[in-house]
């Protein structure tokens, strides 16, 4: 195992938690690894989460650059479909690459946004900026993954018409219909897919995912 390689995979020590964690770093560990090494720390990256979904999506993007890595695949997305290295869904590949690119493209620090989790992180990605996100950060704490869409979308029109900010509102309502015992049976299986898929334990989120 190379040095890159032991370093990226040691557990944190108590006092490193009190440490700035370096994105950059971890980054530059990332890109270090040649693909044997890749495959042992993918399967160790999903096993984890917070700081772990950060590297693996760090780690799929390599995956997703060098084309020599997809096992005779025309394209990144059969291959991650294909199942045989990557066992996600495609979708949720590239909610990580996008994150992780994100963070290290705005140069946004791990510990600004690791209370928010992948789910919200992911709606945030396309309004991030270093001078913004402590503000993000505290509305994902307040609203709920669909609110914090909607807020993101309301942010995002502003933008385009020239505006600035956005009221902490949303389109959320209630949808409450009638189906038969059978049918009520197979929207769970689907919503239970889905939140294993996504990875996430609300029903609304996979909804979104169907």
């Amino acid at each position: 195992m190379s040095t890159a390689t032991a370093t990226l995979l040691k557990k944190t020590t108590e006092a490193q938690v009190k440490e700035a964690i370096d994105l950059k770093t971890i980054a530059a560990e990332l890109e270090a690894l040649d693909q044997a090494e890749a495959g042992a720390v993918l399967h160790d990256l999903l096993e984890g989460e917070g700081l772990n979904d950060f590297k693996l999506g760090g780690l799929l993007a390599k995956y997703q650059k060098d084309s020599e890595w997809w096992d005779g695949h025309d394209t990144f997305k059969s291959f991650v479909n294909a199942g045989t290295v990557i066992p996600l869904h495609y979708r949720k590949v590239m909610y990580l690459i996008k994150i992780y690119n994100c963070l290290i493209d705005n140069d946004i620090p791990w510990d600004t946004v690791k209370s928010v989790g992948w789910t919200k992180l992911r709606e945030l990605v396309d309004v991030l900026t270093k001078e913004n996100v402590e503000e993000w950060v505290e509305r994902a704490s307040v609203l709920t993954t669909l609110q914090l869409k909607d807020a993101v979308k309301a942010y995002l029109k502003g933008l385009e018409d020239g505006e600035e900010g956005e009221p902490l509102t949303s389109t959320v309502t209630t949808l409450t219909f009638k189906v038969h015992e059978d049918q009520k049976e197979q929207i769970k299986m689907a919503l239970d897919k889905a939140k294993a898929e996504l990875s996430t334990e609300y029903d609304t989120v996979a909804l979104e995912g169907l």
